[in-house]
C-alpha cells in the first residue's frame, strides 16, 4: 500500500506541476489590443518580467524569467518600444522582443528645417508623432 502512494505521488507531481508552467505561460486574456511595452537598453530579463507582469502582458514574472532562460534567449532580448498583446502569452512576448519587432523609426532631418517644417511632416507621415516632438522642443525635460 505504501509504494502505492509513492508511485501515485511521482506520477501526480510532476503532472500538477506542468499544469502549473502551462498556466503560467498561457495568455493573460484572448484580447488583441496593443500596448506600448518599452524596454530600455540594459534592462535585465528580472525587471523585463516584471514590468510584463505589472502591465497585464504575462501572468507570471517566474514563468517568463524560466522560460527565456530554458531557451538561451535571456540575452537575447533587445531594446525597444513594442506593441504587446495579452493574447501573445509568454511565448508570443519573448518572440516579439527577441526578434526586436520594436516601433522605433529613425528620421532624418533635413538642413535647415524648422521645428514648424518638422512637426508637420511628422503628423503628415505618422499622425500624432508631431505634437509630441513638439511639447519636448518648447519644454525640454533636464
Amino acid at each position: 500500500m505504501r509504494w502505492f502512494f509513492v508511485v501515485a505521488t511521482l506520477a501526480v507531481v510532476p503532472l500538477g506541476g506542468a499544469a502549473v508552467v502551462q498556466q503560467a505561460l498561457s495568455p493573460v486574456s484572448g484580447s488583441a489590443r496593443a500596448r506600448y511595452f518599452e524596454v530600455k537598453p540594459g534592462t535585465g530579463v528580472a525587471e523585463v518580467a516584471h514590468n510584463l507582469e505589472r502591465a497585464g502582458l504575462i501572468r507570471r514574472a517566474w514563468a517568463f524569467r524560466w522560460y527565456v532562460r530554458w531557451r538561451g534567449e535571456d540575452r537575447a532580448i533587445k531594446a525597444g518600444l513594442y506593441a504587446l498583446a495579452p493574447r501573445l502569452g509568454v511565448p508570443g512576448v519573448v518572440g516579439v522582443l527577441v526578434e526586436g519587432q520594436d516601433l522605433g523609426q529613425r528620421v532624418t532631418v533635413p538642413e535647415g528645417w524648422t521645428v514648424t517644417k518638422l512637426v508637420e511632416r511628422l503628423n503628415a507621415q505618422m499622425p500624432g508623432t508631431g505634437g509630441a516632438l513638439k511639447r519636448l522642443v518648447q519644454q525640454p525635460q533636464a
